[in-house]
């Protein structure tokens, strides 16, 4: 390996063709220690620097910037930003991951332009952390953070599943906890503006995205609730806990998704527990239509959520206990909540009755 210092003020950029040949997907550069002393070093496009015991240190004002790395090529070395900042840039599909430890001293920043830059690894010192960007970018903190400083975010987006040790203060820009469905962890206080975005999912466990915070909570800004996706369409009684505890402010608009009639959600309960939940009775499918094609009988109907799960049961007598009935048929209602269901007539039964079952969340 060879070691690599920046000292000037203008803009090294190192970059690979993405045509390497097969089994060769990354150029390895086989670098030794990096330090940017000044201006900005570009790693961008099919190479990676190799050598994972190496240091890479940006000094004050000095710029990391990754370009389209790809989400199989991570940077694994440990990082130290001395006032500095990595920006992170590429399409919006494409990605730039750091596996290794970022250590830190006084402000820094991460720059987002479009796509997602990934920290798996823990962010330590005695820095702060501002995350800002000229586009929608996003952010995921996945590890467990113990960087003294605050966490500011001007603009951009901030997820991930990991803890951000000290306190999280939302300028702008949006929050949505999780890759997926997950939660987010906040040990110190969290003041929200700009947008906040939770997914949400009825048939996962846990059920949403989840802000947990240590201290003081302050809702402000916007709240978007969306379903994830696949998800199905939120029932009666269902309960997601978005944040972890109550907190004081309010949102200044709730986006939720659209239900189906008769529910309706209550938001009363944000700035109680931090739940989000429905309220009505969810509609009750029921058969309406019988008719024999055959040696088989069919029956249709409608009502139920289309997405979910129903079973059909039978018995030879309507009086026996629910427990009692033998599951035959389970199956997802269609568009508009339709089922149908076509079973072959057993002679050696001349009574049989059919019930639908919609099981529990």
């Amino acid at each position: 390996g060879y070691n690599l210092t920046k000292v000037g003020s203008g803009q090294v950029s190192i970059a690979c063709a993405r045509s390497l040949g097969a089994g060769v997907p990354y150029w390895n550069m086989n670098l030794g220690d990096v330090t940017i002393n000044a201006g900005i070093l570009a790693f961008a496009e099919s190479l990676t620097l190799g050598n994972p015991a190496k240091a890479l240190t940006v000094n004050s004002d000095a710029t990391l910037q990754l370009f389209d790395l790809n989400v199989t090529n991570p940077i694994v070395r440990n990082i130290t930003l001395n006032s500095a900042r990595i920006t992170s840039g590429g399409g919006d599909t494409d990605t730039n991951v750091v596996n290794g430890t970022i250590a830190t001293t006084g402000a820094n920043w991460f720059n987002l332009d479009q796509g997602a830059f990934i920290v798996n690894g823990a962010i330590t010192g005695s820095g702060s952390l501002n995350i800002s960007g000229n586009g929608p970018g996003r952010v995921y903190l996945n590890g467990t953070s113990t960087y003294a400083g605050d966490t500011t975010v001007t603009n951009g987006t901030i997820g991930g599943t990991g803890v951000i040790p000290g306190n999280l203060v939302m300028l702008g820009g949006t929050n949505a906890p999780g890759m997926s469905l997950g939660t987010l962890t906040v040990n110190g206080s969290a003041t929200l503006a700009g947008t906040t975005l939770m997914e949400i999912d009825r048939g996962a466990a846990p059920n949403s995205d989840r802000l947990s915070v240590g201290g003081a909570l302050n809702f402000g800004g916007i709240l978007q609730v969306v379903l994830g996706a696949g998800a199905a369409t939120p029932q009666g009684g269902d309960v997601y806990q978005l944040f972890n505890k109550g907190g004081s402010g309010s949102f200044t608009t709730i986006a939720l998704p659209a239900l189906a009639g008769g529910l309706t959600w209550n938001t009363a309960n944000l700035t109680v527990n931090g739940t989000l939940s429905v309220l009505g009775e969810s509609p009750r499918p029921a058969i309406t239509n019988v008719f024999l094609n055959g040696d088989k009988v069919v029956f249709s109907g409608a009502g139920g959520t289309a997405g979910n799960s129903y079973v059909v049961v039978s018995a030879t007598s309507v009086v026996l206990p629910a427990a009692s009935w033998t599951p035959v048929v389970t199956n997802v209602f269609g568009a508009g909540g339709t089922f149908s269901v076509t079973n072959t007539i057993e002679p050696a039964k001349p009574v049989n009755f059919f019930r639908l079952r919609v099981p529990t969340p």
